[in-house]
């Protein structure tokens, strides 16, 4: 396939547009037909990019969807602005833009330490988080590649934390208080009454009550 100007050879440098721009510029290229040109002015004043309109010009040169000089190929832009027809018309102009990375891994099952090197190797590049999150969101779009799930915007490999459940509230046995002791006085002298259960078999006699009692009663008063 004819390569067009210096896209994807060693030396020069592919773009590294944010995933949310090119989400953000698909999704409102919907409505818009093929302007006289594409100027980082336009691309802002059309709000096609959130954080960096100047990413999204250098990706449509870099994927031949605009020359050089940002005029639009009326039929690339038409074709890739239709949902239906998307994926079928990006997927060779990424392809032919990221030539050297389809030629060094299988992009498909590629892992992103494995696109890491491949852009280092292909392009020279120094940071690889927004390379790598440009080039695997166009690949989406393309229908080339499945949604990463490592993917971020600082190239971080970092799992997500996960959040620890809280641990339940500490618990505490509730114990009745004791009840408090009767007590009266009496001309300055303080009389302590206390409630006994004593406990009696039901076929004891009347003698063997009594000496139970008696027993208790030595008990309480220390006797």
């Amino acid at each position: 396939m004819a390569r067009s100007g210096t896209r994807g050879k060693r030396g020069t440098k592919p773009p590294y547009t944010s995933a949310a721009d090119i989400n953000a510029f698909f999704e409102r290229m919907r409505n818009i037909g093929p302007p006289p040109k594409v100027t980082t002015d336009w691309v802002r004043a059309m709000s096609l990019a959130a954080a960096q309109p100047e990413g999204v010009v250098a990706m449509l040169r870099w994927l031949g969807i605009v020359d050089a000089s940002g005029v639009p190929d009326a039929q690339r832009w038409n074709k890739v602005r239709v949902p239906a027809t998307r994926a079928e018309t990006l997927a060779p102009l990424v392809g032919e833009s990221y030539k050297e990375v389809f030629d060094r891994v299988d992009v498909g099952s590629a892992s992103r330490a494995d696109l890491e090197g491949a852009l280092i190797d292909a392009y020279n590049v120094g940071s690889t988080g927004r390379y790598i999150g440009c080039f695997q969101s166009l690949c989406v779009h393309a229908g080339l590649a499945a949604a990463p799930a490592d993917a971020s915007e600082n190239g971080s490999n970092e799992t997500p934390a996960t959040s620890t459940p809280p641990r339940p509230p500490a618990t505490r046995k509730a114990t009745a208080p004791d009840p408090p002791a009767k007590h009266s006085s009496v001309d300055g002298k303080v009389s302590v009454s206390i409630n006994l259960n004593v406990e009696i078999p039901a076929e004891w006699s009347e003698e063997q009550i009594r000496e139970r009692l008696v027993v208790v009663n030595k008990a309480v008063q220390g006797g």
